[in-house]
């Protein structure tokens, strides 16, 4: 891992941090409202839960849930696997601390994912993002062909281009409210 991105981390992580409440709330809801009619035509969303201080995704989640299009990824060993959810008591707390789905949850094949909302610590103008060190979803999008929206505050955006490695993909489009 290098150094410069151990930096930005950090520093974005601070930026995001500070954020108050009544910014994050207000930032939930605008997201819901430019998201969720890009979603419509789509039959399953590849979502996450919201943990550490991340845009709150709550809202599209619970829209998507009343349509049974949620999907929620799940660390298993070195990779994401996706889970169809259909209520929020198929979610338990998970080794990072987030919530995930059960067990009991259905398997979703990869090429079912027609979309997919994708966390970061900051995004580019090139559209790239910066995870946090761990590389899952940079495995997940080089694995499937998706509409992929990044989603945060302004506040991740990075003025000038992040640093990237040879499996970084850039993302379809980033929102950020």
């Amino acid at each position: 891992m290098s150094q410069e991105k151990v930096i930005l981390r950090e520093r974005f992580k601070a930026k995001r941090n500070a954020l108050s409440e009544h910014r994050r709330v207000n930032a939930s809801l605008a997201l819901a409202e430019s998201i969720l009619p890009r979603l419509k035509s789509f039959d399953k969303v590849l979502s996450f839960a919201s943990a550490f201080g991340e845009i709150d995704t709550s809202p599209i989640n619970q829209k998507l849930l009343s349509e049974d299009k949620l999907a929620l990824p799940r660390v298993v060993f070195d990779e994401l696997k996706l889970y169809h959810v259909r209520s929020l008591q198929d979610l338990k707390l998970g080794a990072f601390g987030i919530l995930e789905p059960k067990d009991s949850c259905a398997l979703i094949d990869y090429n079912l994912i027609e979309c997919a909302i994708v966390p970061g610590l900051a995004f580019d103008n090139d559209r790239h993002r910066l995870g946090y060190g761990e590389g899952f979803y940079d495995k997940l999008l080089a694995k499937v062909c998706v509409v992929s929206f990044g989603v945060g505050f302004i506040e991740q955006k990075s003025p000038k281009p992040l640093p990237k490695d040879v499996w970084d993909k850039a993302l379809t489009e980033v929102i950020f409210v």
